[in-house]
């Protein structure tokens, strides 16, 4: 397909990657499996809604954890993960933008993607920050489903951003 044939569906591809993201917040995120019997359930799965809902619960358990592994970082820092909420929630605005042909629609898309992407790239690293994390978070849990559906998502966002932008020579045209 010729470039112009692809932008001139850019709203639509817009609206979809959103649309992806909007579905796989709700999609499991980690899949709790661990290969001990340390913990009452054997297997659970987090959507980033249930990683939101948690927060209040998870901040004890994550100060007795990083006193535990001399890990110094606040537990206050977890009321942080309340702004996982601007993923559907900017996903929506920007399909109703869209969809009313706004043109601060291409933005509000573009600061979903980029929100998202610099959330799961966070995540990853947090994972893999030292030898313990690593060998607790890939003893205990599994990257689920969503998670790889909302980064793929994300990424081709921002890729087809980028890619929008040069074939618009920088101009935002809806």
């Amino acid at each position: 397909m010729n470039q112009h044939g692809i932008t001139k569906y850019k709203q639509t591809i817009f609206m979809g990657i959103s649309l992806v993201l909007v579905i796989g917040f709700f999609l499991p995120w980690v899949t709790m499996d661990p290969n001990f019997n340390m913990f009452a359930t054997s297997k659970a799965s987090f959507s980033g809604l249930s990683l939101v809902m948690g927060i209040n619960f998870a901040v004890q358990m994550i100060n007795a954890f990083g006193s535990s592994y001399d890990f110094p970082a606040s537990a206050n820092i977890v009321y942080l993960g309340y702004l996982l909420l601007l993923i559907p929630i900017l996903g929506v605005v920007g399909i109703i933008l869209s969809g009313i042909r706004s043109r601060k629609a291409a933005m509000v898309h573009l600061i979903q993607y980029a929100f998202s992407l610099l959330v799961f790239i966070l995540m990853i690293v947090a994972s893999n920050i030292s030898a313990d994390m690593r060998e607790l978070v890939d003893n205990v849990t599994n990257t689920g489903f969503g998670f790889y559906v909302c980064f793929i998502a994300a990424l081709a966002g921002v890729v087809f951003f980028v890619y929008q932008a040069k074939a618009d020579r920088g101009r935002m045209r809806f």
